[in-house]
């Protein structure tokens, strides 16, 4: 209800969580990633929630609503999404969200957003990550986390979003099932 209620959507409607992760510099401040259902399906929401807030002074909003975006986290359940995944990953250094979601365009290629939850702002950083034969893009931080690493089938994507660049490596290792960021 409380979700539903900042998502401003009229009273009797549901949301679905699917992730509920914490921010790595503030463990107190937790990501929830939700869709909407019924009427409210193809789109879904991203929030935060800062749990000492709520627990010292209940009747304040600790609930505030990050992203509202049309389409799916992660891709469409059952038919591209593997299990395990969450559909959203935080920075390191706790600024940034990273995001996976399926083109609602050409249901061909993941889009790769970032939020910084310092400014509130959402960008696209990526839309060439092709969905299919069913491959997930895999995403990791940097330490620092000032660079996001994300691995597909056939290449590598490197993004600092604090400074605009992104850079695409291509690989022939279309069997990589992992990626992680070595400091």
């Amino acid at each position: 209800t409380d979700l539903s209620n900042e998502a401003v959507l009229p009273w009797g409607s549901m949301l679905y969580v699917h992730d509920v992760i914490p921010n790595p510099a503030d463990p107190d401040m937790l990501l929830i990633s939700s869709t909407g259902i019924h009427d409210y399906s193809g789109i879904y929401f991203i929030f935060s929630l800062d749990v000492s807030n709520r627990l010292n002074q209940p009747a304040q909003s600790a609930l505030k609503l990050e992203v509202a975006r049309s389409g799916s986290p992660g891709g469409v359940p059952g038919v591209l999404s593997p299990t395990g995944f969450p559909s959203l990953l935080v920075s390191e250094n706790g600024r940034w969200l990273a995001m996976t979601e399926l083109n609602s365009q050409d249901r061909k290629t993941w889009i790769i957003l970032i939020h910084d939850l310092q400014t509130g702002t959402t960008s696209e950083v990526s839309d060439d990550v092709p969905a299919m034969p069913g491959n997930f893009p895999l995403l990791d931080w940097s330490g620092d986390g000032q660079w996001l690493l994300i691995g597909d089938r056939d290449s590598l994507h490197l993004i600092a979003p604090e400074h605009g660049y992104e850079e695409l490596i291509a690989h022939d290792f279309d069997a990589c099932s992992n990626i992680v960021w070595a400091d």
